[in-house]
């Protein structure tokens, strides 16, 4: 087994779906949060004046809230599959395939791919699939598409 796999990065949703989440509303309910600091820091070579995102356990986040950064920073629920499955209809599935990311046509050792299945939908009718490189964020796509493009409202 790959063990980057098991890195908390390839398990939860990435900062950038993470965000559309939130714009579109989504109950920011997950285990984990993405932790955005917009502090800048110093370092070896000055200030960095980049953002700087952490995934950490919201456990964590609640016992140091009343820190020095308060209020300056940023928090967006980093779902994980489990998660995200709870918040798509019951039918849609999520599995390991072959296939490229949807996004850039660009294809992966081994990529993830969410999709509602054959038996559910109408022959006719097209059916979506996102695939990305980890399964959170084949679901997070999923899950952004459908409320983008069908008005879907995830409780």
């Amino acid at each position: 087994m790959n063990n980057s796999i098991l890195e908390l990065k390839n398990q939860v949703c990435s900062l950038a779906l993470a965000e559309q989440l939130w714009e579109l509303e989504v109950p920011q309910q997950s285990y984990f949060k993405h932790f955005v600091i917009k502090d800048r820091f110093k370092s070896d070579t000055g200030y960095n004046k980049e953002n700087i995102a952490v995934s950490v356990p919201y456990t964590y986040l609640e016992k140091h809230k009343e820190g020095k950064h308060k209020g300056k920073n940023k928090l967006y629920a980093a779902y994980t599959v489990s998660e995200l499955m709870e918040l798509l209809p019951h039918y849609y599935q999520v599995r390991k395939t072959k296939l490229g990311n949807t996004d850039t046509n660009q294809p992966f050792e081994t990529s993830y791919a969410c999709y509602e299945p054959e038996n559910s939908i109408d022959e006719e009718e097209e059916r979506a699939v996102y695939v990305a490189d980890t399964a959170a964020d084949a679901t997070a796509s999923m899950l952004i598409h459908l409320i983008k493009e069908e008005n879907y409202k995830p409780e």
